[in-house]
């Protein structure tokens, strides 16, 4: 079995697809028999890559799929992200692992939040208290606040769970 293989596709010589069987990386299903063509016409014991009457059974494809989101990191292996992206020092990355404090560049965020009255006092606490879980998890917004989109947020946490 070729590796990436999902499923078959019954094309026209145009290359418009008629119909599809699987799509699910992991899992082939048998060659559809009989094919049925969009002529209504069925052929038994079908091949794939040979011509009916204008169309091919194909192989379908697919890359392997991205990796999943990890529901939580460590507080570690966020250090280390932020450091890698460059949005702490290596010290900072240091004490915060060490200590569970928020690091300068972060706590500057929090500071410019509460004093634009974005955020009051207590809600900076309540952001310290969360950076200084053991793990993150991906519901939390703290990233949210350094300007990350959801989808960098997403690559944060699956780079993040390499580390």
């Amino acid at each position: 079995m070729a590796e990436g293989l999902v499923g078959y596709k019954l094309i026209d010589g145009k290359g418009i697809v008629h119909n599809q069987w699987g799509g699910t990386w992991g899992i082939v299903p048998a060659i559809p028999n009989p094919l049925r063509l969009p002529s209504g016409d069925h052929v038994h014991a079908p091949q794939i890559n040979v011509n009916y009457d204008g169309y091919t059974l194909t192989e379908w494809m697919m890359g392997e799929p991205p990796p999943s989101v990890p529901v939580s990191i460590t507080r570690r292996q966020a250090a280390l992200e932020l450091y890698a992206l460059q949005y702490i020092t290596l010290q900072e990355a240091l004490y915060m692992v060490k200590t569970a404090g928020v690091p300068l560049a972060i706590a500057a965020i929090f500071d410019t939040l509460v004093s634009d009255g974005s955020w009051t006092v207590e809600q900076r606490t309540l952001a310290e208290i969360d950076f200084a879980a053991d793990n993150y998890y991906r519901a939390n917004s703290l990233l949210a606040l350094m300007g990350l989109t959801s989808g960098q947020i997403d690559q944060f946490f699956i780079s993040a769970s390499t580390r």
